[in-house]
């Protein structure tokens, strides 16, 4: 699996309705309001990924349409200054 370093600091909230990911984002001089066609798995999987990086686990097991999605494995990585 290929990992990629993704920067979603910008994003200020999240939402679903519809079919549609509603996103608001923090362009510095505006804040943007967009809608986006995506099931219901992309919001999810995105409240997923938000626990995560908070570190705020008690939100697992997650169903993601009717899949039980869990945490497989936990690994802390140390980044050494030198």
């Amino acid at each position: 699996m290929q990992l990629l370093k993704i920067d979603l600091s910008s994003i200020v909230a999240i939402g679903h309705e519809d079919g549609k990911l509603a996103l608001l984002v923090d362009r510095g001089d505006a804040m943007e309001y967009l809608e986006v066609n995506a099931p219901q798995a992309a919001y999810s999987g995105l409240q997923a990924v938000s626990a995560i990086a908070e570190e705020d686990l008690n939100l697992f097991p997650l169903d993601i349409d009717g899949d039980d999605t869990t945490i497989s494995k936990t690994v802390t990585v140390n980044y050494l200054m030198g």
